[in-house]
């Protein structure tokens, strides 16, 4: 599997997207690559290239980070994730992956209308998307959106909303990785895949970068709303196939 290429392109193009954006890997590599291979597999393979891709932007842009959103987000998203694997043993999860699915479709329609937001949004709604961050993540494993929308109604530029998603999305992968280790996913298999996928990820990290070096806030805030659009197109084919 790892001679195969289309698991190095897909991980090459995941790389690229969240090198250019600050997310968006997970949603290209795990449908894709659980194709290839088994869930088991795929999950905590995906989880530490997503921990390396974390730490090559933060590498890149920690000068801009605040870590004081990052803090509040993160703390807030501890006793949702626990919440999240509650529902995730106890009931359906498909209407949780639809009703963020329709969200991710109307309400960057509802950003791209409007100019750039002149206030940011109040610090207190940071706990309550941190919260829901940690249940969609702890029971769909897709806790970005509320994070994604929350960065991208406010007035910062470029830098200041990646940087927030990486300081985000690095934590919380060290702590899913950790979690997934001691739970015994992390097999010499997953390892293996996933020093081989690296050179694919790294390249596409960097090409990502560079392209974001090269765009304005304007630019990068169209391309972030289509992304969280079709985001929210794979979230609503997710709970029509998978049922709920």
């Amino acid at each position: 599997m790892a001679g195969n290429i289309y698991f190095h392109l897909i991980i090459l193009v995941a790389g690229f997207t969240q090198g250019f954006t600050g997310f968006g890997s997970a949603l290209i590599m795990l449908p894709l690559l659980t194709l290839l291979l088994g869930v088991k597999t795929v999950v905590p393979m995906v989880i530490l290239l997503g921990l390396c891709i974390n730490v090559i932007l933060f590498l890149q842009i920690r000068r801009h980070l605040e870590w004081k959103r990052v803090r509040i987000l993160f703390a807030a998203s501890v006793p949702g994730i626990f919440c999240g694997v509650y529902i995730l043993k106890t009931m359906s999860t498909g209407f949780l992956e639809l009703a963020i699915g329709m969200v991710l479709i109307v309400f960057p329609g509802y950003l791209m209308s409007r100019s750039v937001p002149e206030r940011e949004v109040a610090p207190v709604w940071a706990w309550p998307v941190g919260f829901l961050s940690g249940v969609l993540g702890g029971s769909v494993s897709a806790g970005g959106p509320p994070v994604i929308i929350y960065v991208a109604m406010q007035p910062w530029g470029k830098l200041s909303i990646k940087s927030t998603l990486v300081g985000f999305f690095l934590i919380t992968s060290v702590a899913i990785g950790a979690v997934q280790a001691a739970g015994g996913l992390m097999t010499r298999e997953v390892l293996a895949l996933f020093a081989a996928g690296l050179p694919a990820l790294v390249t596409g990290v960097l090409a990502g970068s560079y392209l974001f070096d090269r765009i304005d806030s304007v630019a990068y805030r169209k391309v972030l709303n289509v992304l969280l659009i079709l985001l929210g197109v794979f979230m609503l084919g997710k709970a029509v196939v998978g049922g709920w």
